[in-house]
């Protein structure tokens, strides 16, 4: 489904953060790396710090930036996209539920 999205969009976005209790190497061996990435970090106690997922995510190829806060990270993605680009936030529900709070007033 990833790359069927992907393929019809200019480029792909993708906001990650993860709970330290995942399989974060098996993970970010499947993620697609062909795509600009925005590594951080949910607020919640369980959180896989942005930097050293980062770090792993470049033992995979992945290319991107960390960033401390899921706001930091849509803030940023959000600068970065172009208008026919795909944005995807992933990983955690934490990092998914923080960043849908930046829009309260949005119809999901």
């Amino acid at each position: 489904m990833l790359s069927y999205e992907s393929g019809r969009h200019n480029h792909t976005h993708i906001i990650i953060g993860m709970s330290n209790d995942k399989d974060i190497d098996g993970i970010l061996s499947l993620m697609p790396e062909n795509a600009t990435y925005y590594f951080t970090q949910s607020t919640n106690n369980r959180a896989f710090p942005a930097v050293e997922l980062a770090t792993k995510g470049a033992t995979h190829g992945l290319t991107g930036q960390s960033y401390p806060s899921v706001e930091q990270a849509v803030t940023e993605a959000l600068k970065n996209a172009s208008p026919n680009d795909f944005i995807l936030i992933s990983g955690s529900v934490f990092v998914v539920g923080e960043a849908l709070s930046l829009y309260p007033d949005h119809q999901w």
